[in-house]
């Protein structure tokens, strides 16, 4: 596939934003991933090894009823299960029209690449977190507003909302 415009905020010293209240852009190309890949596996190795030394069997670990992910190749929305490795977006949704996971839409967007058809409605910020993915070496993505069916009458949210912060 194309590459999106990534653009992630660099800090320097002290500094998030620059004199306009910006933040400093860097464009993909100019990224080198090797670092945030290790840290990864650096991570997950360390967190593997807490689960041993707490006798927590990766088997034992519990997802909420109706745990969905972004899969990042298949570019759609998929049920998962304790034995998905993925990574999550925490991030802030702002005023603007959010695109979000309903009952109406569910079945459409568990169809493979049919997050590429509303490419143009999902916030950048979750496409630079979709491309990040891939570069890590990782497939799947946990963003709540593609994850939790965001119905008001939907049972989603009011169960999987108090594991967010697992």
């Amino acid at each position: 596939g194309r590459t999106p415009p990534l653009e992630i905020q660099h800090v320097v010293g002290d500094y998030w934003t620059d004199s306009d209240g910006k933040g400093r852009l860097i464009p993909a190309s100019q990224i080198d991933f090797l670092l945030p890949l290790f840290w990864s596996r650096v991570c997950r190795k360390s967190i593997s090894s807490l689960h041993e030394d707490h006798s927590i069997e990766r088997d034992d670990y519990f997802l909420p009823t109706n745990f969905r992910l972004v899969d990042t190749e298949k570019m759609c929305i998929v049920p998962a299960n304790s034995s998905f490795e993925y990574i999550a977006l925490s991030y802030t949704w702002g005023k603007g029209k959010q695109f979000k996971l309903f009952k109406d839409n569910y079945q459409e967007l568990s169809k493979e690449n049919a997050l590429l058809k509303y490419e143009h409605q999902i916030p950048q910020t979750i496409k630079d977190a979709m491309f990040l993915v891939k570069k890590l070496l990782d497939r799947y993505l946990w963003v709540d507003a593609l994850c939790i069916m965001q119905d008001p009458e939907c049972e989603d949210k009011k169960v999987q909302l108090p594991y967010m912060d697992r």
